[in-house]
C-alpha cells in the first residue's frame, strides 16, 4: 500500500502538464482577446446577390468599410518575399534600414487567374532590390541608406480576398504579416478598386501599375474625403476609355476614305460593297457594330466609352453580350 501511494505522489509532483495546461489554455485566451481588441479600418467586399446598384456596388461586388480586428486569409495562402542584402550596401552612412514595399498578389500558378501577369510585377521587384546593391541603396540627406524589402501576399485573383490581403500587408502589431511603409497595386483594375479603397483607410500611399478604370481613382478619392484623409492612389496606364478608341477611329476613317474616293471619281468598289451589305447610301451610314463585354470592372470601362463613341458617331450598334469573368 505504501509503494501505491509513493507512486501516485511522484506521479503529481512530477508531471506539470495538468497544472500547466490551465494556465497555458488561460494565457492563449488572453493573447487572443487582445488581438481581437485591436481593430483596423477594413474594407468588406461581399457578393452583389440583391441587384444592388448603388455607389457601393457594381453588378457583382458590393463593399463597405467597418472597424473589426485583423481578417484572415484562407489557410494555405502563399506568400513571396524579395529583400535587398542590406549587409552589402555601404557602410559610411549613419543610419541603414529597409523600406517595405507591400502587395497584394496572384502566386498561384494553375489557379489564379491572374498569376502570368501579376510574375511579371514580382520580378520587376526582385530585379530593383538587387539592383540597389552596387548602385549603394536608396540614399536619404546623405547621412541614411535603404534597402527594400518586397512582401508579396496572395490575393487568389479574387475581388472577396485582396482587400483582406492588403490589410494584413499593413498591421503587423495587431496580427497581420507586414507594417508596409509603401503599397503596390494587384494586377487589373477589378481587384484595385478595392485594394485601393483600403490603402485609403490604412493612410497608406499606392502605387496601381495595372489599372486604367478612372473609377477606381474617383471612388478612392470619394472615400477619403468622406474620411478626412489624403489621397494616396496613383495610377501608371492610361484611362480605359483609349483603349478602343484607335480601333474605333481606324473603323471610321477606312469608312469615311471609301466614301470621299468614291465621290471624287476614285474607285467605288469598297463602297459599292458597302450598300450591297447594307442597303444604305455610303460605307460610314452602314457601319453596324457589337461586342462581347466581360463582366468585370475593366472590360466594361472599355466597352461603355465604346458605346458612347459608335452613339455618337451615328454608328447603329446591333448586339451588346456580357460572359462572365471567369468564362
Amino acid at each position: 500500500g505504501r509503494r501505491r501511494c509513493a507512486l501516485s505522489c511522484r506521479q503529481v509532483r512530477y508531471n506539470p502538464a495538468p497544472m500547466a495546461l490551465p494556465i497555458l489554455t488561460a494565457a492563449a485566451a488572453a493573447i487572443t482577446e487582445c488581438v481581437e481588441k485591436y481593430d483596423v479600418p477594413l474594407v468588406v467586399v461581399t457578393e452583389n446577390t440583391r441587384g444592388r446598384s448603388d455607389d457601393q456596388c457594381d453588378p457583382t461586388y458590393c463593399w463597405t468599410n467597418v472597424s473589426t480586428a485583423v481578417p484572415s486569409l484562407p489557410a494555405g495562402t502563399p506568400h513571396l518575399t524579395f529583400e535587398t542584402g542590406i549587409d552589402q550596401l555601404c557602410k559610411n552612412e549613419t543610419t541603414r534600414g529597409v523600406i517595405t514595399i507591400g502587395a497584394p498578389a496572384s502566386l498561384q500558378p494553375g489557379i489564379d487567374q491572374f498569376y502570368t501577369n501579376s510574375l511579371k510585377m514580382q520580378r520587376s521587384c526582385d530585379l530593383f532590390s538587387r539592383m540597389l546593391v552596387p548602385r549603394g541603396g536608396i540614399k536619404v540627406n546623405a547621412t541614411h541608406v535603404y534597402g527594400v524589402h518586397c512582401v508579396f501576399l496572395g490575393d487568389s485573383s479574387s475581388q472577396l480576398q485582396v482587400a483582406n490581403a492588403t490589410s494584413r500587408l499593413v498591421h503587423s502589431e495587431a496580427g497581420g504579416m507586414s507594417s508596409a511603409d509603401f503599397l503596390l497595386g494587384p494586377y487589373g483594375s477589378g481587384l484595385t478598386t478595392y485594394a485601393s479603397k483600403q490603402a485609403v483607410l490604412d493612410s497608406k500611399l499606392m502605387i496601381a501599375p495595372a489599372s486604367s478604370d478612372h473609377a477606381v481613382y474617383s471612388s478612392a478619392a470619394a472615400l477619403a474625403q468622406e474620411n478626412g484623409l489624403g489621397l494616396r492612389v496613383f495610377g501608371m496606364l492610361p484611362g480605359s476609355e483609349n483603349w478602343a478608341r484607335r480601333g474605333f477611329e481606324a473603323v471610321l476613317k477606312a469608312a469615311e476614305d471609301c466614301d470621299t474616293g468614291c465621290d471624287a471619281g476614285g474607285e467605288c468598289g469598297c463602297q459599292k460593297e458597302c450598300v450591297r451589305r447594307a442597303g444604305v447610301a455610303s460605307c460610314l451610314g452602314g457601319l453596324r457594330v457589337g461586342y462581347v463585354e466581360e463582366e468585370d470592372t475593366f472590360p466594361r470601362a472599355v466597352c461603355g466609352s465604346a458605346q458612347r463613341e459608335w452613339g455618337d458617331a451615328k454608328v447603329r450598334i446591333l448586339t451588346n453580350l456580357t460572359a462572365p469573368a471567369d468564362a
